[in-house]
């Protein structure tokens, strides 16, 4: 039964549940104007949300074009799984932004998640690296010929060189007839199928180190405490173990630039800052074969920060060594006729394997994440 001023009441909304009916009444009675502050933050909130799906939205259609590309190599496990999963993240992403209302969204994202839950189910049964290729290849199975810009192997290469017995037995023929070489570019369809199968066989691999015991360091408050590598240590060193397949100590080449990513923490203000040295010089240094019949490889990478060293605290950090990897561009000659990879396209936008330049666009990962 006392009595609020209304400065007072003023301090207490600021904090309290303005949406709550008996607080709207009792803030119109006392004259006094609720707080916004709590609105701009959920405003923020929801922006942050819509931005995610957007994201989610775009992630969604690539599995839809990822879909597209399963069916050109005969996937139907494949085709099933990332269409599924692309058409039910579309529903939710939908649902949740407001495109359609009351029970229709619900109906939405229910059937949006009964679709994810498709395409999980059939991605354990896509097709493995070496059978996609052998479906796709000169003895496969697939009505179009991948390797050979996706003709139709009846259609377009049976019927035109007049063979009625097997697809196989068109492609053996359209290869010996003179006046189809001037129209069919063979020669490159077989460097494309040849390349994707010296990918599979050839390429290089991350092998797993020997169990080690490494300092670390805890952080958080129980029970969401965690341990983490980021220590305050001026010099930390990786081994990098990988396997070079058919390497020959002498005769194999590994044409590499090596990068380590770095995250760092300031202690002053947790600010964290990233950072991608060139390795190479050191990688090479301390290279060495393991064991030559299986291709294993070793080197060291030691990298040392002046932070924790100099007088200012200001300077001071926590920092880990995140990955070591190749940057785009690297080659392995396992031997003088054989130079992985070469850099062909291969996304859906473009024409498919074509043979550019030797070196690859794909960043290699020989340690880390």
């Amino acid at each position: 039964h006392g009595k609020m001023s209304r400065g007072n009441l003023t301090k207490l909304l600021k904090g309290t549940d303005l949406s709550d009916d008996f607080i709207k009444s009792l803030a119109i009675a006392k004259n006094v104007e609720v707080p916004k502050a709590g609105l701009s933050k959920l405003s923020k909130l929801t922006v942050l949300g819509r931005i995610g799906l957007i994201a989610g939205f775009g992630l969604a259609v690539m599995d839809l074009f990822k879909g597209y590309e399963a069916h050109q190599r005969g996937d139907r496990n494949a085709v099933i799984s990332n269409v599924s999963l692309g058409l039910g993240a579309i529903l939710i992403s939908a649902g949740m932004i407001g495109v359609f209302s009351g029970p229709i969204s619900v109906i939405g994202v229910a059937v949006g998640l009964a679709l994810i839950a498709i395409g999980i189910i059939y991605s354990r049964w896509v097709d493995d690296p070496i059978t996609r290729w052998l479906k796709n290849g000169f003895w496969g199975t697939t009505d179009d010929y991948l390797f050979w810009d996706n003709k139709d192997r009846n259609k377009e290469i049976s019927d035109e060189v007049g063979v009625n017995g097997s697809v196989y037995d068109g492609q053996i023929t359209a290869i010996n007839d003179k006046n189809l070489s001037r129209k069919f570019d063979f020669k490159r369809y077989f460097q494309r199928e040849m390349q994707e199968f010296n990918e599979l066989i050839y390429w290089p691999q991350k092998e797993k180190l020997p169990t080690q015991i490494r300092a670390t360091r805890t952080v958080g408050i129980w029970p969401f405490n965690r341990e983490t590598r980021m220590l305050d240590t001026s010099s930390n060193s990786e081994v990098i173990r990988f396997r070079l397949p058919n390497f020959v100590d002498g005769l194999s080449e590994f044409d590499v630039r090596i990068i380590a990513q770095v995250s760092a923490q300031f202690k002053t203000n947790n600010r964290y800052q990233y950072d991608h040295k060139d390795v190479t010089k050191e990688f090479y240094q301390n290279l060495k074969v393991l064991d030559e019949q299986d291709g294993i490889l070793e080197s060291k990478i030691t990298l040392n920060y002046i932070n924790n060293q100099n007088k200012s605290r200001l300077d001071d950090i926590y920092w880990k060594i995140d990955r070591i990897y190749c940057k785009p561009g690297w080659t392995y000659r396992p031997n003088s006729q054989l130079t992985l990879p070469v850099g062909y396209y291969e996304n859906w936008t473009d024409s498919g394997y074509e043979f550019d330049e030797e070196g690859g666009q794909k960043i290699l990962t020989l340690w880390g994440i």
